[in-house]
């Protein structure tokens, strides 16, 4: 009987990874043929409104490294800066971006013979294929099999997908991140260990899932007594449990022990944050004052704060704390500077999506189905201006 389930299960994941690299594929497809749009766009010299850097004629794979991509692509041929240089007033550095993405894509690129960013194109897709695997695994043992399969339907098809396709974190981050919650739901504390001290390595709110994970953890011992010193007793005395508590934020003291040995400064990769602007202000006021100054970009990239905060509440409300908690902390950090790139991180979070096929599913099936046709007809548009570099799409 257990043998037969395990195949029905296994035949179950042979299906759905089928169906999630024919959707994959798919998109990318759209993604050639936008590409051709755009294409056209350039050579009859219509293009969109305000905010777009000096563009030209270039190969599809080229037109998706944009932005934060040339500073991997400098990581990945050059390696870590041992001094500032970048930008106009020489203060930035490469320090900022983690190093478990780069180098992977560096040892891809040299067991492929492949250039920099078809080895980064093809890495990245082959960790989004994987971490959509788990998206549906994970989503199956805590919701359904119906919003598993809607979530990974929006990851890949719908608004920012591009961003897995391109030299940016996103496709590791979003594959470490679900396999962390995964297996801690599971409790299988090794892999969990493993996945989380990645994690911590590709980005740095990756260092992050350390609360969830000891939210989760204390949660369950304090089913058992509520004195928080026995809490605390039994923690250290369950090795598996300790492990991946210390395991978490390994990934991120590695990288800092690169970087004093690298450079002299083990928190190189903070201190340099100051050349892209970035603050500790308080990010609700940073949010209401940008909505406040107006204009269709602010406004836009407001929304999707708030949404992800909205959606951030809402998990905690239904008992999902882990999810939300790290949802939270994601969302509203990089408010504490600006309203920039708030889409990809509602996007790369992850979780915020699953809050949000959750809602999706509360509606109506005809409502439902016209929701996510409008969702994912948003991607064409945003990667037209992803390849002309608008500054709304970062």
């Amino acid at each position: 009987m257990e043998l037969k389930q395990r195949l029905t299960v296994s035949k179950e994941t042979r299906s759905v990874a089928l169906f999630i690299f024919i959707m994959l594929i798919f998109s990318r497809f759209m993604f050639f043929f936008t590409h051709e749009i755009w294409t056209l766009l350039l050579e009859s010299e219509v293009m969109p409104g305000g905010g777009i850097s000096n563009v030209t004629k270039e190969s599809f794979i080229s037109a998706l490294m944009r932005w934060d991509a040339s500073w991997y692509i400098r990581i990945i041929d050059k390696g870590y800066d041992l001094v500032p240089w970048n930008h106009y007033k020489g203060d930035a550095a490469n320090w900022a971006f983690f190093p478990l993405y780069p180098w992977s894509v560096s040892v891809f690129k040299t067991m492929s013979g492949l250039s920099t960013i078809k080895s980064g194109f093809l890495m990245s897709n082959i960790l989004f294929f994987i971490s959509q695997i788990y998206v549906y695994k994970y989503l199956v043992l805590t919701r359904n099999k119906e919003i598993a399969l809607t979530a990974v339907i929006l990851f890949i098809m719908g608004p920012y997908n591009f961003y897995f396709s391109t030299l940016y974190t996103e496709s590791l981050f979003v594959m470490l991140l679900v396999m962390s919650f995964y297996y801690m739901k599971k409790e299988n504390w090794y892999a969990c260990a493993l996945s989380t001290a990645f994690l911590s390595a590709t980005r740095g709110t990756g260092v992050l899932f350390f609360i969830p994970l000891l939210i989760n953890i204390l949660l369950k011992e304090f089913k058992s007594t509520k004195n928080i010193f026995v809490v605390i007793k039994n923690i250290i005395m369950n090795h598996k449990k300790l492990f991946v508590l210390i395991c978490a934020p390994a990934g991120l003291f590695m990288y800092m022990t690169f970087l004093y040995f690298h450079m002299g400064d083990p928190f190189g990769f903070f201190h340099v944050e100051i050349a892209w602007n970035r603050s500790n202000a308080n990010p609700v006021i940073i949010l209401i004052e940008k909505i406040k100054e107006g204009g269709i970009p602010k406004l836009y990239l407001g929304a999707w704060g708030i949404l992800g905060i909205v959606l951030s509440v809402y998990l905690m409300v239904t008992k999902r704390i882990e999810e939300g908690v790290f949802a939270l902390l994601c969302m509203v950090i990089p408010m504490m500077s600006n309203l920039q790139a708030l889409p990809r991180y509602f996007i790369g979070t992850a979780v915020t999506v699953f809050a949000l096929v959750e809602w999706i599913h509360k509606l109506p099936e005809l409502y439902r189905r016209g929701f996510m046709i409008l969702y994912c007809t948003l991607n064409p548009i945003l990667l037209i201006l992803w390849f002309a570099q608008h500054y709304i799409v970062t």
